[in-house]
């Protein structure tokens, strides 16, 4: 039958039920609804009288599983001793079997009870997580041990709690009040004088190890310091940073090629410091002394500085961009070498290197990607030989009118007070001093159609170019040793930085702009709480790429006491949330807190926790 006769038949099919009903009329139309709605009603009550049932039937069914299972039933465990503390796997374990021997007699009817997930059981009877009860349960240590009471050995972070256990909750708040007085007043702070401390203060009985593993198990650790409050508290990097931030949010949506410059050293014996060795070798010292030829006592020493060499280069999403990789070994000796690397660079090599290495091969790069090619640099001082800035209050008269004049505003025969104040409320109006500085470099750059973009200062965690360097000199020193030269350290240099790859620089890449993200939305949600007005950092503006002399620098720089206002209203509202974190599993009913003078005295009168914190944080 063809498609077109089905479509036929089908057709008159229709048409006939059609007029059939119509036939009926409205009344017959309208019993023959309510009887389908009975039907429907009379099956569904059928089908809950039919699920009642089986409920009821299984219900019995287990009742009578219960009643017949006895104490016996279940597999008799081997008895934990009294160091409960140490044997929470044995009693994980010893209720899972329990709780397969009633899941075993139930059999099918488990199904739909407390007993067909014995994690999920597991996790409610003993409170504790559902994987950590999958892992544990299955590690049952052996029974002879048990009953010989061999005591387990604890992990790092169990011996951390239990010390940590050890202290009140009033202790543990005189101690991290201690510690906030130690690190404020610049006081260092060791496990000695610290155990001197809490001896005399809150009479703690135990000793120096104790007190280390009480401190980690508090959440503390003893590292490099890496508190930079500069970056946190000045308020003119705060606004640099949104402006940075919001133009690489621009840029980014423009897709465009981002090229990082930066540079960093390397010197001659680089290897690595740290190395399995004796723990003691003083008998292979004492042979060596005496014969060259006895058993080494351990790795070689490597050097902390040696004469060094600069490198520079430039990192893209396509590896290091090709001839920027660089290394200019320092001249003269070793000893007249200073310290700083940063003082035998200047801006005439700064500016040769860019002209000649990697404009004409980031332009090209680009091009290729069809991409608008934006490099980023560090504020290096010799990154930022000047072409033109604002003149100050104390420049001559005539400066600064010639300055205004270059910029379109004419001033007539007056005093200097004034001149000076047509002066300010210009830059001001047009968002700072900054706008007006330009660069040699920048200019010429921006003539090759590249743009220009600064860090902020204490940024350089912005710039995945530094990842590239510590990558970079564990590569240099895993394959150098004390006696390697300076060439040869070049040379693995260089190396290293030709053959990085296009995928690990756009993992650092993708890694960088993560960091950019989280610290955009934090400054996003401050906006949303303390200055609903301000301009938002999304990049759906699209002149966010535009320098500085756009609507949010002029915003940022004309509401600077708002802003301020803002900022440490935000300052306060996160002292806050993290003060309170850490004593809330601590003091719930409420306790008190304390303080110590500058001396390291306890003040006589405790504080509530909250004006602890405004305490505390100097509010």
């Amino acid at each position: 039958m063809s498609s077109r006769k089905r479509v036929v038949d089908r057709v008159d099919s229709i048409d006939s039920k059609m007029q059939r009903l119509l036939d009926e009329g409205p009344d017959a139309l309208a019993e023959r609804r309510r009887k389908a709605i009975e039907e429907e009603r009379e099956k569904k009550k059928k089908k809950e009288e039919e699920d009642e049932r089986k409920r009821k039937e299984k219900c019995t069914r287990i009742g009578e599983v219960f009643l017949e299972l006895k104490v016996e039933d279940i597999r008799k465990q081997d008895q934990v001793n009294n160091k409960v503390r140490t044997r929470g796997e044995d009693m994980v374990s010893n209720f899972k079997e329990a709780a397969e021997t009633v899941r075993a007699k139930l059999g099918k009817l488990a199904d739909g009870t407390i007993f067909g997930n014995l994690a999920k059981l597991g996790s409610a009877f003993l409170g504790i997580d559902r994987n950590t009860f999958i892992t544990h349960s299955n590690r049952r240590v052996d029974a002879v041990e048990i009953r010989a009471g061999r005591r387990i050995q604890l992990s790092r972070k169990q011996l951390r709690l239990r010390a940590a256990a050890k202290l009140s909750s009033d202790d543990k708040k005189q101690l991290l009040g201690y510690l906030q007085h130690c690190w404020k007043a610049e006081t260092h702070v060791t496990l000695t004088t610290l155990l001197k401390w809490a001896r005399e203060n809150i009479d703690f009985p135990y000793g120096k190890s104790t007190l280390g593993y009480a401190l980690r198990g508090m959440g503390l650790c003893f590292r490099l310091k890496n508190h930079n409050p500069i970056i946190e508290e000045r308020k003119d990097l705060i606004k640099l940073r949104e402006i940075y931030l919001r133009k690489m949010a621009g840029f980014r949506a423009k897709n465009a090629f981002f090229a990082f410059f930066d540079e960093t050293w390397v010197f001659q014996g680089m290897t690595l410091r740290y190395g399995w060795q004796f723990t003691h070798t003083t008998m292979y010292q004492r042979a060596r002394l005496l014969n060259p030829d006895a058993p080494v006592p351990g790795p070689k020493k490597g050097a902390r500085r040696g004469k060094r060499g600069i490198v520079v280069a430039v990192l893209t999403e396509n590896g290091v961009l090709k001839g920027s990789e660089q290394v200019w070994v320092s001249s003269g000796k070793l000893e007249d070498q200073p310290e700083d690397y940063h003082s035998e660079m200047n801006y005439e090599l700064y500016e040769h290197y860019m002209k000649t290495r990697v404009i004409p091969e980031l332009v090209r790069a680009a091009a290729e990607a069809n991409r608008p090619p934006v490099l980023v640099i560090d504020n290096a001082p010799y990154h930022n030989r000047q072409l033109d800035k604002a003149p100050l209050k104390s420049a001559r008269m005539n400066v600064i009118r010639q300055w205004l004049a270059s910029k379109g505003i004419l001033v007539g025969d007056v005093r200097k007070d004034a001149l000076v104040k047509i002066l300010e409320d210009y830059i001001e109006s047009e968002g700072g001093r900054t706008v007006f500085n330009t660069y040699v470099f920048d200019e010429y750059a921006k003539s090759m159609g590249v743009t220009v973009v600064r860090l902020p200062p204490y940024h350089c965690f912005l710039n995945p170019i530094e990842l590239l360097w510590s990558q970079l000199k564990q590569s240099v020193m895993a394959s150098g040793t004390s006696s390697t030269p300076l060439a040869e350290v070049r040379q693995n240099t260089l190396n290293f930085l030709r053959a990085f790859t296009a995928e690990s620089s756009q993992n650092l890449f993708n890694h960088i702009a993560e960091i950019e993200d989280d610290v955009r939305q934090q400054i996003k949600q401050r906006d949303e709480r303390n200055s609903p007005s301000a301009p938002s950092t999304s990049t759906s503006r699209p002149d966010d790429a535009v320098l500085d002399n756009d609507a949010t620098d002029q915003y940022l720089q004309e509401n600077e006491d708002s802003l301020d206002t803002a900022l440490d209203a935000e300052d306060r509202a996160q002292a806050t949330v993290e003060i309170r974190r850490v004593f809330e599993a601590e003091d719930e009913d409420g306790g008190t807190l304390f303080l110590y003078d500058n001396d390291g005295n306890l003040l006589p009168d405790p504080l509530s926790p909250y004006e602890w914190m405004n305490e505390l944080a100097g509010f």
